[in-house]
């Protein structure tokens, strides 16, 4: 199955979606593969996954971003969740999370017992508190489980869709 993808990606195939633990994965030599990196988080609460709504386009997306030349792969999805939650920041490394890469694009996946209601509220307001709108790329967050993932595909943009496609069918409990 092949993707429709913007023109700075490449066509992408399920053969290239490859998983891993946050612990096992060779950062430096996976940076050296590729000259552009596009890094997320998506917090997985059991059956459900966070993701946000792009607050231009209104397509749903994964909560990450382009990490710059010289940054940390790992520093740089932290940086790029934390820029689009307005400072919103969990302690999410501590136990050996999923990590999935499909070429240059990554998401790792922390599990996380928080409650679903209160981080969409969280992040309501602190969206509303934000002094710089500008850097507001998410509208609003909204969990979602593998079925609902897989009936709303066509509505994530680009490279999330890639990303959300490999986590509805990784996980299915």
């Amino acid at each position: 199955m092949m993707f429709e993808l913007p023109d700075y990606y490449p066509n992408i195939d399920v053969t290239d979606i490859v998983w891993s633990r946050y612990n096992y994965v060779d950062w430096n030599e996976y940076k050296r593969n590729y000259s552009f990196h596009r890094g997320g988080i998506t917090l997985n609460n059991g059956e459900y996954f966070l993701f946000g709504v792009d607050n231009e386009y209104g397509s749903l997306v994964d909560i990450g971003g382009g990490i710059k030349r010289n940054e940390d792969l790992r520093y740089g999805a932290l940086r790029e969740f934390r820029e689009e939650f307005n400072g919103m920041i969990y302690n999410l490394f501590d136990n050996n999370p999923d990590v999935v890469m499909i070429k240059n694009i990554f998401s790792i996946i922390p599990k996380v017992n928080l409650n679903k209601n209160k981080v969409v509220k969280e992040f309501k307001i602190r969206r509303a508190k934000a002094v710089e709108k500008v850097n507001c790329e998410l509208s609003d967050v909204l969990w979602l489980n593998r079925n609902q993932i897989m009936n709303r595909l066509r509505e994530f943009y680009g490279a999330s869709r890639v990303v959300a496609y490999a986590i509805a069918n990784r996980y299915s409990y």
